[in-house]
């Protein structure tokens, strides 16, 4: 007999990635073991439910508007407690108050929790002090609690009382069609390779966190080339930056690409960079697709799991956030070391390899499921 889990959370557009990409990895695997729910919220705040993959269905809750980057949903509370009773498992995505807010008032004997701690609470601090009894709460009622990093348990205010409970589930992609790239996306490799100066690439929405403006400035001190794909409100500031610079002829921001192209550019960069300055980055799944790729990384030393994805001298040189100085010469160090950036190349593949894979992430989420 099919076992539902139930996904509860604030939003569910897996082209958005994060949090909704795991939801969307878990929901959409081929399996008659598990079925799947998801309750979240409309784009434009109307009742919805739908049928979602071979084996989950969405609904979606009435939306009055957002307060402090959450939707207020009159009606979310009630439909949260009908899909747990229903439920074999609670699959709670953290940080999303209200669903601490609907543990915390009740929660079904026979139904399992798992926590999966994706991050803290990171811009709305305040917010996260008043809610922290909450968030305590659902984790002393947890079955399970995973996190995708071991740096999440080390640097969390909450979870070293649980630590018990605390599992190590590493997020994972399809790196087949990097291993294996299809006629097409080798043919855009080659294309990039002939006709285009090497270059290296980052890959991320335009926001601050991610650190782009100090990727910018960090080249006027290097021969580099850049590529930035991405989109978002700094897409213009961070334009007149590079003209400013008198970067025009090296750095090119390029909006988001479809997979095959933005596959070839993996493959055709000289190393990724990962420049994040906050632990909003908790992860950087783009990490994982540049070492899939057999690329040298530079990355930041967040406490988060950016760090550990690509190890400092294993797989990355990690250099401090917003270090200008620290990140020109990383780059300088990697565009001219070629011994250097094979070496963390090949530690890079090797890695993707053998922890970040879809298949082992899905393995680890089924059996944590049968467990509880």
């Amino acid at each position: 007999m099919m076992k539902t889990v139930f996904h509860p959370y604030k939003s569910f557009f897996p082209e958005k990635g994060g949090i909704n990409s795991v939801i969307d990895w878990i929901v959409t695997q081929k399996t008659k073991a598990f079925k799947f729910c998801i309750l979240c919220t409309h784009r434009f705040g109307l009742p919805l439910h739908q049928n979602y993959g071979e084996n989950a269905e969405i609904a979606r809750s009435l939306k009055l508007f957002t307060l402090l980057s959450m939707p207020i949903m009159p009606f979310y509370l009630f439909q949260f407690w009908w899909h747990a009773v229903r439920s074999n498992i609670v699959h709670h995505h953290h940080p999303m108050p209200l669903n601490d807010l609907a543990i915390y008032l009740y929660f079904p004997k026979k139904t399992k929790l798992i926590v999966h701690w994706h991050s803290e609470v990171v811009e709305q601090k305040k917010t996260a002090k008043i809610l922290a009894f909450l968030f305590k709460s659902t984790l002393k009622r947890a079955d399970q609690v995973l996190i995708s990093n071991p740096n999440l348990l080390k640097f969390s205010p909450f979870l070293s009382s649980v630590e018990d409970k605390v599992k190590v589930v590493p997020f994972g992609i399809e790196i087949e069609e990097l291993l294996e790239p299809s006629k097409t996306v080798l043919d855009k490799v080659s294309h990039l390779k002939n006709e285009v100066p090497p270059f290296i690439l980052t890959v991320g929405r335009l926001v601050k966190y991610k650190g782009h403006e100090t990727l910018i400035k960090s080249l006027k001190e290097t021969d580099a080339h850049l590529k930035i794909i991405g989109t978002g409100p700094l897409y213009n500031e961070l334009l007149e930056l590079v003209d400013s610079l008198g970067l025009t002829e090296r750095v090119e921001i390029l909006a988001p690409q479809d997979r095959e192209t933005l596959l070839s550019y993996y493959l055709s960069c000289k190393f990724f960079v990962l420049p994040s300055i906050t632990v909003n980055e908790a992860f950087g799944i783009v990490q994982i697709e540049a070492m899939a790729s057999r690329k040298a990384l530079i990355n930041t030393s967040l406490e988060s799991g950016v760090p550990w994805v690509a190890r400092h001298n294993e797989e990355a040189i990690t250099v401090a956030p917003k270090s200008i100085r620290e990140l020109s010469g990383a780059i300088n160090k990697l565009w001219n070391d070629d011994g250097l950036r094979e070496r963390l190349a090949e530690n890079s593949l090797n890695r993707a390899k053998s922890l970040f894979t879809y298949k082992n992430f899905i393995a680890k989420i089924n059996e944590i499921y049968e467990s509880v």
